[in-house]
């Protein structure tokens, strides 16, 4: 193992790396299948935004057709039942009170504290 660092930078540019790097560069881009792959994924990744872009248009005509701006269906339609139902199942219970009633809270000072007698004042 080379100790110092000349010997180090010595040892580096006798490697090569750019050249090496380069080369690799190359034989990948003359690979036929390398560039094959790359382009099916560059096409499929295409074809999702295609069908993505496709499903938000009909959503959005969906919502445009059903939209009444007095109103909000949203909170009754079968699609945000299901929700709710996915996200929180418990939400169809009704809170129940519970049997005892809370504790009563602590007395104000104000009301502890004595009020002077007739005496008192008198004095």
């Amino acid at each position: 193992m080379v100790s110092s660092p000349e010997k180090l930078l010595e040892e580096f540019e006798k490697f090569q790396v750019q050249q090496i790097l380069n080369e690799v560069k190359e034989w990948s881009i003359k690979d036929v299948d390398i560039r094959e792959f790359g382009e099916e994924l560059l096409e499929e990744r295409r074809k999702r935004r295609q069908a993505a872009k496709a499903a938000q248009a009909v959503r959005a005509a969906h919502v445009r057709a059903r939209w009444n701006p007095g109103c909000y269906p949203q909170l009754n339609t079968e699609w945000y039942i299901r929700g709710l139902d996915f996200c929180c199942p418990y939400w169809r219970y009704e809170f129940k009170r519970p049997q005892t009633p809370p504790p009563a809270p602590p007395p104000s000072p104000e009301t502890s504290r004595k009020l002077p007698t007739k005496r008192q004042r008198q004095r």
